[in-house]
């Protein structure tokens, strides 16, 4: 349409800003739930560092994901899906992008003092984490490695959502930052995110919670240095 009022003599004024954002909401259509990590946040997160998406491997061999994954710089996915689900829907063994599993479901036992569900099983928000500590210091590791990556479970929403909320904690971000991140997210479950967030910052000391998540303050001082845009 511009070229063709281009031709016609009309001045339509530039439209490279209106394309980025057209082809950006079309991309983050095409793939459920994609998003930067630190999109929702105030200033203080670096961007284009980690995105977080629903599975992406049904979209394997296709032209979009290759050009989603090059043009982000993607070296590394975390996926969190449980095996069954990862068996549905596979990454071919000679994926190009290191893919790192990390089957993550809420545990029937969570360490002591932790609050027991409220909750419906899927809304566990406070489960979930306890699933994903013996997989955080990994995780982290691989932030910290100063590649960008992604990370994914089956929506993007539940674990997706704990995982990048437990790391915005660790960084220092606000509840009420973190909420709306989480929010984004498409059918998100606003009681289950509230009750997480306010454990966090009412419900137990950060010390004792780093513990738990077997993580210790040389993790936290690393992510922060590897995430936290340099004042």
């Amino acid at each position: 349409l511009n070229l063709i009022a281009i031709e016609s003599g009309l001045d339509v004024g530039g439209i490279d800003a209106d394309a980025t954002f057209l082809k950006s909401v079309l991309e983050r259509d095409y793939f459920w739930n994609l998003r930067d990590f630190s999109d929702g946040l105030s200033n203080g997160i670096q961007s284009g560092r980690i995105l977080r998406a629903s599975c992406l491997s049904p979209h394997v061999g296709e032209q979009e994901l290759d050009a989603l994954l090059d043009k982000n710089g993607i070296s590394w996915i975390v996926d969190l899906r449980d095996h069954h689900e990862m068996d549905r829907h596979q990454y071919p063994r000679d994926f190009y992008i290191d893919v790192h599993e990390f089957p993550t479901w809420y545990p029937k036992n969570r360490p002591s003092g932790w609050p027991p569900p409220i909750l419906g099983d899927t809304t566990d928000y406070i489960g979930f984490l306890a699933g994903l500590a013996p997989h955080l210091s990994e995780i982290i590791q691989l932030i910290n490695s100063g590649k960008p990556g992604l990370i994914h479970c089956y929506a993007g929403r539940d674990r997706t959502g704990i995982l990048c909320a437990i790391l915005q904690w660790l960084l220092g971000c606000e509840s009420e930052d973190i909420f709306r991140g989480y929010m984004m997210s498409s059918e998100a479950e606003e009681e289950a995110i509230r009750h997480l967030l306010n454990w966090l910052e009412k419900g137990i000391k950060h010390s004792i919670l780093i513990d738990d998540l077997g993580l210790d303050d040389t993790d936290i001082i690393a992510l922060r240095g590897s995430l936290c845009t340099k004042q």
